[in-house]
């Protein structure tokens, strides 16, 4: 057992401090990342890639080591062992000293860009490394994005897209639809994004269901079905509906547990469950 020591609820006049609890479990391949709605701004993840052939690491690059395009903040990062092969330099998510954090997760039908004159060409398996060692916030991120672009990876990573979230509460999402980077706020509002990512479809297309399920519980009849189902879509939808309904919570110990429970709602058990993601 473990006890947590919080720091306290941060002061009103100051932007709730984000922390970042990673269930890193071994299952099919369904990742979920989420935003919690309360002052604590906890942000949240699943990694399930049990079928892959990877096994996973927590790696630290401290502030001043050499790094790929800067050295201005120290990161952890969560990176993968592929048959025997440390991948140390390709990070799937991580967290920096500032709170900055990229999480990737699979996105079927990805369209990476091609090279473009003008603009600095970086590989994507580089951009949770690009994102955690040279920025402070996301607004830097959204700056520094106008100036890079990103290519289709040398060691294949299958198609995928990323959610960046700072100690703000701030977010971005990041896609490559039709050989384009598509960016979009995820303002975790409640109204026109939500704090949310899965996988596929797009996340423009299931910012859109949840606005659908929203506008059936402004219904006379507003109860709608709790969907159980490891598919990205359900998944997205269930955490809506439990983190959505919580009460606010009293205590950092409290805000800790509130996440692990809507965690533990789409965490993908072991077992001999149908992969709800690749048509397999």
């Amino acid at each position: 057992s473990f006890e947590f020591q919080p720091p306290g609820p941060p002061a009103s006049t100051e932007p709730a401090a984000m922390r970042v609890l990673a269930g890193v479990v071994w299952s099919a391949a369904a990742c979920s990342n989420f935003l919690m709605n309360d002052e604590y701004g906890l942000s949240v993840r699943t990694m399930d890639l049990g079928r892959e052939p990877f096994t996973w690491s927590l790696f630290t690059v401290p502030k001043g080591s050499k790094g790929f395009r800067a050295n201005s903040h120290g990161y952890v990062g969560v990176g993968a062992d592929a048959l025997g092969v440390v991948m140390e330099t390709t990070f799937w998510a991580g967290m920096n000293d500032a709170g900055v954090t990229c999480d990737s997760q699979t996105l079927i039908n990805t369209v990476w860009p091609k090279p473009k004159f003008g603009k600095d060409n970086i590989d994507v398996g580089n951009l949770c490394r690009w994102v955690l060692e040279g920025h402070a916030n996301i607004t830097e991120v959204k700056e520094g994005l106008k100036k890079v672009n990103f290519v289709k990876p040398i060691v294949p990573m299958g198609g995928s897209h990323f959610v960046l979230r700072d100690a703000a509460g701030l977010s971005v999402v990041i896609e490559f639809l039709k050989g384009e980077m598509v960016v979009q706020d995820d303002a975790n509002d409640g109204k026109g994004t939500f704090g949310i990512m899965t996988n596929e479809p797009e996340f423009s297309w299931h910012v859109e269901n949840i606005k659908h399920l929203q506008w059936k519980q402004a219904l006379a009849r507003s109860a709608v079905e709790m969907p159980g189902s490891w598919y990205p879509d359900a998944r997205f939808e269930r955490i809506h509906l439990v983190k959505t309904g919580m009460p606010a919570p009293k205590t950092y110990n409290e805000a800790v547990m509130h996440a692990v429970h809507v965690l533990n709602t789409v965490t993908v058990p072991m077992g001999g469950l149908l992969d709800t993601l690749h048509d397999e």
